[in-house]
C-alpha cells in the first residue's frame, strides 16, 4: 500500500475514538460513586476542557471560562482549577506535539475523562450556565 494514501495517525485516532466512545456507553466502566460535585469555577473549567476536546490550553480555557462565566477570571485560579481537576482524574492534559505545536511547546492541553463526563454530566442537571455551554454534547 502506497504510504501517502494510508494516514496512520488519522487512523489510530480514529480507531481510538471508537473505542472510547463504546466504554462511555458502558454503565458500569466508571462507577457511579465517583461522580464528583464540584465548585461552579471547576464545573466551568471541566466544561470548557470537555468542549474543547483537547485542544484548550490554560489560556485558551482562560477566555472561554471568563467568556460563558461574565466575569474576568485569573489565571492562577484557572491553573489551580485544573491541577485539582487533574489530581482527582477527572481531566488529563499532555504536552504540546513538537512537531505540529512546536510554537505552543511549553504548554499542556487538557480534555475530560470519563469520570470527569459523568461529574459534568451531574453539573449539567443542576447549573443552567453548564448546560447551555454543553447542549447535547454531555
Amino acid at each position: 500500500m502506497n504510504s501517502s494514501m494510508f494516514d496512520e495517525a488519522a487512523t489510530v485516532e480514529k480507531g481510538v475514538k471508537y473505542a472510547m466512545d463504546i466504554l462511555r456507553r458502558e454503565e458500569d466502566f466508571v462507577p457511579k460513586t465517583s461522580v464528583e460535585k464540584l465548585k461552579p469555577l471547576d464545573q466551568l473549567v471541566l466544561a470548557v476542557a470537555f468542549v474543547f476536546r483537547g485542544s484548550g490550553h490554560a489560556i485558551t480555557i482562560l477566555e472561554k471560562v471568563s467568556e460563558m462565566s461574565g466575569k474576568r477570571v485569573l489565571l492562577g485560579s484557572i491553573l489551580g482549577s485544573l491541577d485539582m481537576l487533574e489530581r482527582k482524574g477527572l481531566i488529563e492534559s499532555r504536552p504540546a506535539n513538537p512537531e505540529t505545536e512546536s510554537e505552543r511547546k511549553d504548554f499542556h492541553y487538557f480534555m475530560a475523562t470519563m469520570a470527569g463526563e459523568r461529574a459534568l454530566a451531574d453539573a449539567k442537571a443542576t447549573s443552567e450556565t453548564i448546560a447551555g455551554l454543553l447542549g447535547d454534547l454531555a
